[in-house]
């Protein structure tokens, strides 16, 4: 699936190559060991968060299906549009630079 709008977190989903419901608990992840960005994180639904193990990362073409979108208001659309703008730079200019990535992600 190749959304054009990120999923807000609360969503429910089934990956391609999945077996289990995944609800999105965070989006835009960053793995620094490996230096990848991810779309999402989320967590086996209806379980929820019980270990870091069970966390798992992946991007908007791996979603299957969607079950049930997460909450969505003022607060969400804004933040959605204030970092739009960065994600755009990075993919565009240079998705590799992840020291930049980083410092930008935590002073929004």
């Amino acid at each position: 699936m190749n959304n054009k709008k990120m999923l807000p977190i609360g969503t429910v989903v089934m990956l391609e190559k999945g077996q289990h419901k995944l609800m999105i608990i965070g989006q835009y992840p960053i793995d620094e060991k490996a230096k990848i960005k991810y779309d999402y994180t989320a967590v086996f639904y209806p379980e929820g968060f019980m270990t870091m193990e069970q966390v798992f990362a992946f991007n908007n073409k791996d979603i299957k299906e969607i079950y049930s979108e997460g909450y969505r208001d003022e607060n969400y659309d804004e933040w959605e549009k204030k970092i739009a703008p960065y994600i755009a730079k990075f993919e565009r200019d240079n998705p590799n630079d992840w020291e930049k990535i980083l410092a930008s992600w935590y002073n929004l």
